[in-house]
């Protein structure tokens, strides 16, 4: 079996004593995401759920004559959507100079604590999170593009997964591009760090700011943060 790392500071994210569960880290990424996104299901309704497993396993563990795909342990626990629109018109929407649409899908995956993230894991949630996204992707000629963000909390990654993640990238082109794209990216959150997948550096940020407002404030403001925000 690989190593496990439990220490990544690619993002420089310092490890603090008493690191919160993974519970409490995946509640905050939940609700910090429900302010910007639309969740498919309730997110405090799936917080309430995960919570009741946490504190009593044997009683919400399902029976296995009652396991669904649902049930499955590379599905998501949850995901999200967010809708971009723009576009032109004279006077009226009626008279449409131009008009685009973009698209996020989110799929928030969450390991049991202690259990570390394994390249099978990624693999599996990556491609759950890719066909998933895929079949709600409606490509035409004022489609720009698509992203697919993989998230994963876990309490720390084998060396195997967490190079799988760093170099793993998604990209289909509709129409050669007349139709936009869609674009695949991951990011695994841990008590010690915010790892990225290549095209994933934005996102690790926009989680940085909802989980550590300070220090990401820190880190971005003054004439580093501003050189940081041109070159990242």
């Amino acid at each position: 079996m690989s190593p496990i790392i439990r220490k990544v500071y690619c993002m420089g994210v310092q490890q603090s004593a008493g690191n919160p569960p993974l519970s409490d880290i995946f509640a905050r990424l939940i609700r910090g995401y429900s302010r910007w996104y639309d969740f498919d299901s309730d997110p405090e309704e799936c917080l309430s759920r995960l919570s009741a497993q946490e504190n009593n396993p044997a009683a919400t563990a399902p029976d296995d004559d009652t396991l669904t795909a649902e049930a499955s342990p590379f599905a998501p626990v949850i995901s999200a959507a967010l809708h971009e629109e723009q576009g032109a018109y004279i006077i009226s929407r009626k008279a449409t100079m131009w008009e685009s649409h973009s698209h996020e899908f989110v799929y928030f995956f969450l390991l049991p604590e202690n259990q570390p993230l394994t390249a099978q894991f990624f693999q599996n949630a990556a491609d759950t999170a890719i066909a998933l996204g895929r079949e709600r992707v409606h490509p035409d000629a004022n489609h720009i593009r698509t992203d697919i963000t993989c998230l994963i909390v876990a309490t720390s990654a084998e060396a195997e997964a967490l190079a799988k993640l760093k170099k793993w990238s998604y990209r289909e082109n509709f129409k050669m591009s007349l139709h936009g794209w869609m674009d695949g990216r991951a990011v695994l959150i841990t008590p010690d760090d915010i790892i990225c997948s290549k095209m994933g550096s934005r996102t690790g940020d926009f989680i940085e700011s909802l989980l550590y407002p300070d220090r990401y404030k820190a880190k971005n403001s003054g004439f580093k943060g501003w050189l940081r925000k041109i070159f990242r």
